[in-house]
């Protein structure tokens, strides 16, 4: 993919993203139940509707057909227009641990944690039984919260829906991005991980602050970064004439690429680990130290927080220039209700390696740039 056209597609994310906050947020209305932020998370993600009657329900519990058709949606398996026989298809081709395949019966009979424990295990692509699939899970810090132990996990006790969706937030913060086939023979029992040393919990929904510097490219060399607002002059002094390229008008270095408002300032740049982008991953960082093809998801997740870590694969960051100089980390996209004043946002994103788990891609942007609103000056 060309850095122009995938610039181009986290632009439209972003404008998607923004333009859509009063519609996902509509979905779910607070209610002051514990699990409310991540109601809003799970319909603005799109992997829990409502029922009929408009209400969620957080505290019914989850049956085996629902909670496939979440966490296959969590984790971007397109289930088509029917999701449930889609679903039972897809889990018995990868071999996960369902029973309502054969039984179609028992799809709506309430799962159990200790089922759902072995349907994560196995979607991991790791072949465990009984406890050892909790004990994998909470060894790779993917317990169903951020607090449990061997201890307070109760595998006969049934999931609820609130609780089916904190547990598949807590495997996307910890680094799982997609739906593996489990192997036919059993995993080895001494690859299992000691829950005792897994990695702390990071909270499901966090903020960090920043500062100006946190929206510059970094040079190895301080000679050689970029900063936002500077002038196109004074990049090519150092860099050399760039190539104009797509309807966008970004402007294409050999190792980043800018776009420059109709004053010749940065008002965005980005970086990937790609052939467009050469030497980028041994050149440039963030301000916070997130390196391409080094950094990966935990790194980006600590530095900035997980709030921003909508859907696996892609963390979006929106902070908000204050009056003293001062930048505010502006809630997740999917439980804000103020109106942002754009001239005044920014916008910091990442997207990760399926495969690595490794930063591939970062781009800073002014909000009006991310929105196509190329008039402003």
């Amino acid at each position: 993919m060309s850095i122009v056209r995938r610039t181009f597609i986290c632009l439209l994310l972003i404008s998607t993203m923004t333009g859509g906050i009063t519609a996902y947020a509509d979905s779910y209305k607070p209610n002051g139940h514990w699990a409310d932020m991540l109601l809003q998370w799970a319909s603005h993600v799109k992997i829990m509707e409502g029922y009929s009657d408009g209400s969620f329900q957080p505290d019914r519990l989850i049956s085996e057909a629902e909670f496939l058709v979440v966490l296959y949606r969590a984790f971007d398996v397109r289930l088509d227009n029917h999701p449930i026989s889609t679903a039972y298809q897809l889990a018995k081709s990868w071999n996960h641990p369902i029973v309502g395949y054969s039984k179609p019966a028992l799809r709506s009979v309430s799962i159990t944690q200790g089922q759902a424990a072995a349907i994560i295990a196995s979607a991991r692509g790791v072949h465990y039984e009984g406890n050892n699939n909790i004990i994998y899970l909470l060894g790779n810090g993917m317990g169903s919260s951020p607090d449990a132990t061997l201890s307070t996990f109760q595998p006969d006790a049934a999931l609820t829906r609130a609780e089916a969706i904190q547990w598949i937030r807590q495997l996307t913060v910890a680094g799982m991005l997609d739906i593996k086939e489990r192997p036919k023979a059993l995993s080895e029992l001494g690859k299992l991980p000691d829950p005792a040393t897994a990695p702390k919990a990071l909270p499901l929904f966090s903020t960090q602050p920043v500062t100006r510097a946190d929206f510059d490219l970094i040079g190895n060399n301080p000679a050689m970064g970029v900063k936002l607002w500077e002038s196109k002059q004074a990049i090519d002094s150092r860099f050399g004439e760039s190539q104009q390229a797509g309807m966008i008008k970004r402007n294409q270095y050999s190792t980043f690429t800018v776009h420059y408002n109709k004053a010749g300032q940065v008002d965005s740049w980005n970086i990937a680990s790609d052939k467009d982008h050469l030497e980028a991953s041994k050149l440039f960082s963030t301000y916070k130290g997130i390196v391409l093809e080094k950094s990966t998801i935990s790194d980006v997740l600590q530095q900035y927080g997980t709030a921003g870590y909508s859907s696996p694969g892609s963390a979006f960051y929106f902070y908000e220039e204050a009056e003293d100089g001062s930048y505010t980390p502006l809630a997740p996209a999917f439980s804000r209700s103020q109106t942002l004043n754009e001239k005044k946002t920014y916008t910091i994103y990442f997207s990760f390696n399926t495969e690595t788990s490794k930063v591939d891609f970062i781009m800073v942007s002014w909000l009006p740039n991310a929105l196509g609103n190329y008039d402003y000056n």
